[in-house]
């Protein structure tokens, strides 16, 4: 299950399953994603390069993947989460605002939106049968007694609030990230 609260690359995110239906792992119906993530598109990846070259010797390490500036559209109310994968014609005006907006920042190369809708468009058909209101799946889940084991990356130290700022990541990796990145409760934390 992967959660609201993060941010989902489609390309990595098929990549990651192909390589492991290549190895005789078959995930099948196994993988659900929430309607509510963000994703993490082509734009993305070019903002987190030129931001992290802009800082020169003051460099934070970042992996270049877009994540930062994914978040980044969360926060200011642009992102483009999965759910809105099944409107085609709404998801093209947002990639075209959006790539048009990393265009006038960008300053050496363009992008071109269409390419980008493209294949957004293709991974939207892959993924459609894994996109789920997570909260509503776990709220009924813990209501039928199931126990659920909760997995998140890095940690406290990595916590863009609690962390070593600014070396964190962009999201909330502390134990309070599993109720604003699932939609649970924090009684559904616990032993």
């Amino acid at each position: 299950v992967i959660g609201n609260g993060v941010v989902v690359d489609p390309q990595a995110l098929f990549a990651e399953l192909d390589e492991l239906t290549k190895n005789g792992i078959d995930v099948g119906d196994r993988i659900v994603v929430s309607d509510k993530a963000h994703l993490i598109l082509p734009y993305h990846r070019d903002l987190d390069l030129l931001a992290e070259a802009r800082r020169g010797e003051r460099k934070i390490g970042t992996t270049s993947r877009g994540i930062g500036p994914a978040y980044e559209d969360k926060i200011a109310r642009r992102g483009i989460r999965v759910g809105e994968l099944a409107d085609p014609k709404g998801l093209e005006q947002n990639i075209r605002d959006n790539v048009n907006a990393r265009n006038r920042l960008v300053q050496d190369s363009t992008m071109d939106w269409k390419p980008v809708l493209a294949q957004l468009l293709v991974h939207a058909e892959r993924m459609k049968p894994m996109v789920r209101d997570v909260s509503v799946m776990l709220a009924e889940a813990m209501r039928d007694g199931t126990r659920i084991m909760f997995e998140g990356a890095q940690g406290t130290l990595l916590d863009i609030d609690h962390g070593t700022y600014p070396y964190v990541t962009s999201s909330n990796a502390s134990i309070g990230g599993v109720c604003t990145g699932l939609g649970v409760p924090p009684r559904a934390i616990g032993g």
